[in-house]
């Protein structure tokens, strides 16, 4: 027997999302005539839910067909791999059900739709393939959908809020993006040297000195060089052409995110003292960026947290093997993958920019050559394999860009909580195996 006992699940109790043990029958609701049914033994309990013996049996065989052909692992270490897999969906689903999510039919139709539309195939024909490969039937495969629609849902309650993406961070990114194409603009710069003295000392004097800038650029009208006439100590330099790409990182990211004829916010300041920035001109007229893109898929398996996750690398090899000899991406991913969001579409994660994923996942979409599958790849959260259907270079509005860049790396901020939530569901769970 193997009990775990555990505080309640972070903020979220899980207590009570199923009836107490006790209240609950197991076996037929009633006995043949004249026979007397045994009573069917509870075999696992997850937090307040009983599973029987017969359930866990029935779930034991249904998570095997998901198991890689040719896996190379001792029988017991598959047992035990099953009856975590079991596990984990028991822990989501008692917490779907707290939530009281629910999932309307227009939004499954929807989903299915756009699922077909992405795979150019109709929706009698992705029933057809997701029969094929996962052995689930139309209604089956419908309410998987509809699983993993609950758990984006649940995903964004339970994490998305705690998220927040700044403008600096955007900044920084956007400043990246500016470096690495050698975008060109023309700068000017009021410059205040520092007063003598330690930061301390100076704060008062360095203070007096921003708020009598700042009030020189308002009489002049954002004019650096007239500013720049009405404050004493002050030198005005025309820089010229900078390209973001030569400069010091703190400076391009204050100008990167500048529009034509706009003055920074705050001063930059280094050795020289405090810079106030203007963009006089964008030499890209337009103001457009070029996001790096690709169209890829994955299938990814989870490791445990805390646990050799010798098992997940046998797994991930042999769906590698069942690749290299061959086989459907989409159809292994529908079958395999433990991404439940994706797991349905094929693995498809659509057109991502690099930079939206962890570093060796990042890294490893850089390099993926077009149309070949990558050697699994491993990140904090499981091993990954990917495939990279085609690349593009996106032309985009500064404006464009800056809300792609914080939708990108909200979605990566909210995959990594959502891959430590699920670590602790598990790891914070009353477990007892019979």
């Amino acid at each position: 027997m193997k009990t775990l006992l555990i505080p309640a699940l972070l903020a979220m109790s899980i207590t009570g999302l199923q009836a107490p043990a006790q209240n609950l029958k197991y076996g037929p609701a009633s006995a043949p005539t004249g026979a007397e049914q045994p009573i069917d033994e509870i075999g696992l309990i997850i937090n307040d839910e009983a599973i029987t013996r017969r359930q866990l049996a029935q779930e034991m065989e249904t998570a095997r067909k998901s198991m890689p052909k040719d896996l190379k692992l001792p029988a017991g270490e598959i047992e035990h791999q099953l009856l975590e897999h079991i596990i984990m969906n028991h822990l989501l689903a008692q917490i779907e059900q707290k939530a009281g999510l629910d999932i309307s039919e227009d939004e499954l139709n929807a989903a299915i739709a756009q699922i077909a539309e992405r795979n150019k195939v109709s929706e009698q024909k992705l029933y057809a393939q997701a029969q094929r490969d996962t052995g689930l039937n139309r209604d089956a495969f419908r309410a998987q959908i509809r699983k993993s629609l609950a758990q984006e849902h649940l995903k964004e309650g339970m994490v998305g809020a705690d998220i927040n993406i700044s403008d600096r961070q955007v900044d920084e990114y956007l400043a990246k993006l500016a470096r690495e194409q050698g975008s060109t603009i023309h700068v000017q710069d009021l410059l205040i040297p520092l007063p003598d003295g330690d930061a301390n000392s100076r704060a008062k004097e360095v203070d007096n000195k921003i708020r009598e800038v700042s009030q020189a650029l308002r009489d002049s009208g954002g004019n650096l060089q007239q500013a720049s006439a009405r404050v004493a100590g002050a030198h005005y330099n025309d820089l010229g052409d900078v390209n973001l790409g030569t400069i010091p990182p703190r400076f391009a990211r204050a100008l990167a995110k500048l529009g034509a004829g706009e003055i920074v916010e705050n001063p930059v300041v280094d050795d020289d003292g405090m810079h106030f920035l203007k963009v006089a001109e964008k030499h890209n007229a337009e103001g457009n960026y070029t996001l790096a893109e690709a169209d890829v898929s994955h299938i990814l398996l989870r490791t445990n947290d805390g646990h050799d996750d010798a098992s997940q690398k046998a797994q991930i090899d042999a769906i590698y093997r069942e690749l290299q000899s061959g086989a459907d991406f989409a159809s292994l991913a529908r079958r395999y993958s433990e991404d439940a969001q994706t797991a349905a579409k094929g693995g498809d994660l659509g057109w991502v920019s690099a930079d939206q994923f962890s570093g060796e996942l990042a890294q490893a979409i850089e390099k993926q050559g077009v149309g070949s599958i990558s050697k699994p790849v491993k990140t904090p959260y499981g091993y990954h394999i990917i495939l990279v259907r085609d690349r593009r270079q996106s032309d985009k509005s500064e404006s464009v860009v800056r809300e792609q860049i914080k939708r990108n790396l909200y979605a990566k901020a909210l995959d990594e909580a959502w891959q430590q939530r699920l670590q602790a569901l598990r790891r914070e769970a009353y477990i007892n195996i019979r």
